[in-house]
């Protein structure tokens, strides 16, 4: 995952996760999710998002990367 002003996050022990899997852009208060055409997908409260279309993430949202979750805190 790469992040614009959150730092990056890198999980290089799961082979499901992209190099560059998705990006996490704030905007102000807000903060988005971007699918950068990823083979297995970002998904927000399991539900798949778009492919390279900001998708607004809100606190203690469930964010996974193919079969990683995280709970994101904004």
């Amino acid at each position: 995952v790469r992040s614009r002003g959150l730092g990056d996050v890198y999980k290089d022990s799961n082979n499901a996760v992209s190099r560059s899997h998705a990006d996490i852009i704030t905007r102000g208060q807000r903060v988005f999710v971007i699918d950068l055409n990823s083979k297995n997908k970002t998904y927000i409260n399991d539900l798949p998002i778009p492919v390279q279309q900001e998708t607004e993430i809100f606190n203690g949202d469930r964010l996974r990367l193919a079969n990683e979750e995280f709970i994101f805190y904004g």
